[in-house]
Formats: structure tokens, C-alpha cells, sequence
């Protein structure tokens, strides 16, 4: 009585083996998990856009507001000028 030892499949086949028993459920979860964190990436890069996005209009309003700040302070110095202008004016009369 002869014994033959067979020989392993090709490496492609039993892939293709494998996908089709053991693999078709892991196969179908690293599916799902794949689209769950396409769907995650594009969740997070649209709220990093947003935030992005808020942080530009804080630094505007910031920018702003200190240019409008700087205009009263200068408006003040202005008018305080104009006042001792005119106490010197009526001081000499």
C-alpha cells in the first residue's frame, strides 16, 4: 500500500478557499469596519472644518474689536486735546 503525500494548494486557491468558509464572516465585519471608519474620517474632517472655520471668525471678531477699541481711545486723546486746546484758548482771553 502506497502512500501519496498531496501537495498543499497554490497560495491563490486556498485564499480563495478561505473567503469562501472560514474568512466570508471576517471578511464581512473588516467590511463593515472599513465603511464605519470612512464614515468616522468624514465626520471628524468635517467638524475640524468647522472649528477651523469659527476659529477664523473669533480671531475677525477679535481683530475687530480691538481696532474699534483703539479708534475710541484715539477719539478720546482727540477730544482731550480739543478741551485743553480751549481752556488754553479761554485761559489767555
Amino acid at each position: 500500500m502506497k502512500f501519496y503525500i498531496s501537495t498543499p494548494p497554490a497560495r491563490a486557491v486556498a485564499f480563495e478557499d478561505f473567503k469562501q468558509t472560514r474568512g466570508l464572516n471576517l471578511n464581512r465585519i473588516y467590511l463593515e469596519n472599513k465603511e464605519i471608519l470612512a464614515s468616522k474620517k468624514k465626520q471628524f474632517a468635517d467638524l475640524a472644518r468647522r472649528i477651523n472655520q469659527l476659529k477664523t471668525d473669533i480671531d475677525k471678531t477679535c481683530l475687530e474689536a480691538e481696532r474699534k477699541k483703539n479708534e475710541r481711545l484715539n477719539m478720546g486723546k482727540q477730544y482731550l486735546i480739543y478741551l485743553l486746546l480751549l481752556l488754553n484758548f479761554f485761559n489767555y482771553i
